[in-house]
């Protein structure tokens, strides 16, 4: 990451910038979670959608999960309506 942008190619290894803490958070109103419950539902998943919203990057993956990635927070709901049902 650089700024608001996402950068692909060679890591040279060098780390630039401000440390940004990040918040985990889960199902569609963002209650907190850890990295770990969120590497846990998402590893493995194949990616059947994905949107950039700008600031915001959405991945809709297998098992109608949405995995949600924004400078400061990452964010996995699942999609299944009604929503109060389908908690993570």
């Amino acid at each position: 990451m650089k700024g608001k942008r996402i950068e692909f190619g060679h890591d040279d290894g060098t780390v630039e910038g401000e440390s940004v803490a990040l918040r985990y958070e889960k199902n569609f109103h963002g209650q907190p979670c850890s990295l770990d419950f969120i590497r846990k539902l998402v590893v493995g998943q194949a990616v059947t959608s994905a949107g950039d919203w700008g600031d915001r990057f959405e991945f809709g993956l297998t098992d109608d999960l949405m995995l949600a990635i924004e400078p400061d927070r990452r964010q996995v709901y699942r999609t299944r309506n009604p929503i109060d049902q389908n908690l993570l």
